[in-house]
């Protein structure tokens, strides 16, 4: 999967990259995404169309960057936590649940 990751000035830290996607399918959906019984569609749904990174966790290795995007219907938004893998190119999406209020008011959602 090649995702392209484009700096652009804004005044909201968290909303530093514009993605534009290849392939939106070429994702790897680990086990742990699953623990809050959000569906593999939801999911692909929500890395889609996600706003962010709203949240950065740089003291793992590699970091992840929580993102927020609507499921399916539109009517639930969740927060998709990612590593990106750069010695391969592969992002992996380690977890997925409704997203919490205080990542929807960092997307400026709420």
């Amino acid at each position: 999967m090649n995702d392209h990751f484009i700096w652009f000035d804004s005044k909201f830290p968290w909303q530093v990259y514009l993605r534009i996607r290849e392939d939106p399918s070429d994702i790897r959906i680990f086990h742990s995404a699953y623990k809050h019984h959000v569906s593999r569609a939801n999911i692909l749904h929500a890395w889609h169309f996600a706003v962010g990174p709203v949240h950065i966790d740089d003291e793992r290795e590699p970091p992840t960057y929580i993102f927020v995007g609507p499921g399916i219907t539109g009517m639930v938004w969740y927060e998709i936590g990612v590593v990106m893998h750069p010695s391969h190119d592969q992002i992996t999406v380690i977890h997925a649940m409704k997203a919490r209020p205080k990542y929807l008011r960092k997307a400026g959602l709420q």
